[in-house]
């Protein structure tokens, strides 16, 4: 992701910097925030804030939070089920890990694989395609969980502040 940025919006201010990740749409078009009513935002009784950005498009990079989620575990976007299936044995064929069920560490060895590791980061950027929809790993535009990464927020920025106690 960090990568991404960079290539996206340009350098860090400060080489050690880490995007700051926030929803652009929590869940979907039509609910663009987390409702604070949700129990599962805080520990019940914990203090929490709620802070309404509005950002310059060229700051920022979105992508579709169910897909990096597939991301995360070691999963190939591709073009459906079918094609990812194929994927999978073909990685099986020359004994690589395969499928559901990896570690880290088998998806480093497909990543490290010269025939498998560059197919596998080129379908990675799948999840920056806001357009992309496949039923196998995330829901249709306009029902998209979106999120937002950037390197820092500004005075001007901020559009709203809520405060709020966990439920």
């Amino acid at each position: 992701m960090r990568e991404k940025l960079i290539e996206r919006v340009g350098a860090p201010p400060q080489e050690s910097d880490w995007p700051i990740w926030a929803w652009y749409h929590y869940d979907g078009a039509k609910k663009p925030s987390p409702d604070l009513r949700c129990s599962a935002l805080l520990v019940p009784g914990e203090r929490g804030v709620r802070i309404e950005l509005e950002i310059p498009e060229e700051r920022v990079l979105l992508s579709d939070f169910d897909a990096w989620c597939a991301v995360l575990i070691g999963a190939a976007m591709l073009e459906g089920e079918a094609e990812v299936e194929r994927f999978w044995k073909e990685c099986a064929e020359v004994g690589l890990p395969n499928g559901w069920g990896m570690t880290w560490e088998d998806t480093d060895k497909v990543l490290a694989h010269p025939d498998f590791g560059e197919r596998m980061r080129r379908s990675w950027n799948q999840i920056f395609d806001l357009d992309w929809h496949n039923d196998y790993w995330n829901d249709p535009p306009g029902m998209k969980a979106i999120q937002a990464v950037f390197w820092e927020i500004r005075r001007e920025d901020v559009r709203k502040v809520d405060f709020f106690t966990g439920r």
